[in-house]
């Protein structure tokens, strides 16, 4: 009998701990970035390298000892560990990134240049947690309380700071709103040579 993809795929160990974000390796980091026009400016900085480009819209946070790792996580993973390709491999986190809006960058910016800016982890966890919850599988292996407690924006916030806690190695960052992809990819770039 032929199984489904359903019965292929099993629900993953780490589905508390997915955020909405990219997973992208730019100038020798690997970057995890949420918020707003995140994609396209990595992508640039990038060079186009498909390779780089490692996740999109959904990761799980991992925590290994005091370091951070990040992979691509919908929710339900392959059952069998030789189906789990490159997508699924875990990356360590160099820098986690929150890209501010338009109107937030205005706010937060005042009198200030516009680079990337370190923040802590409290504040980076605010702002990710506000996000949706991505992982489009996970309705289909989590019971619906599980789901909603999974869904809750308090309890990913609690979580990302308990992940976080004491981390050393990833640096903790908010992108301003660019008038350009161009300029936002510079800054990327930028960023990863200089820290």
């Amino acid at each position: 009998m032929a199984t489904t993809m359903l019965e292929r795929l099993e629900p993953s160990a780490h589905a508390d701990a997915i955020y909405h974000a990219d997973l992208f390796h730019i100038n020798g980091w690997n970057w995890m970035i949420g918020g707003i026009g995140k994609s396209r400016a990595a992508a640039l900085a990038s060079n186009g390298d498909s390779a780089a480009d490692i996740a999109r819209d959904t990761v799980a946070i991992i925590r290994e000892g005091h370091g951070l790792l990040g992979r691509y996580d919908p929710g339900a993973l392959p059952v069998e560990p030789a189906k789990r390709d490159e997508r699924y491999r875990s990356h360590k986190l160099d820098a986690i990134a929150y890209c501010l809006s338009a109107s937030e960058t205005a706010q937060a910016y005042v009198d200030r240049p516009m680079t990337i800016a370190q923040v802590d982890n409290k504040m980076l966890g605010v702002m990710l947690s506000s996000q949706i919850y991505p992982a489009d599988m996970a309705p289909f292996y989590f019971e619906p309380g599980e789901l909603s407690r999974l869904i809750s924006r308090n309890r990913r916030l609690v979580r990302f700071l308990e992940l976080t806690e004491g981390i050393v190695g990833t640096s903790f960052l908010v992108v301003p709103w660019m008038p350009s992809v161009e300029d936002k990819a510079a800054l990327y770039a930028g960023f990863g040579r200089a820290a």
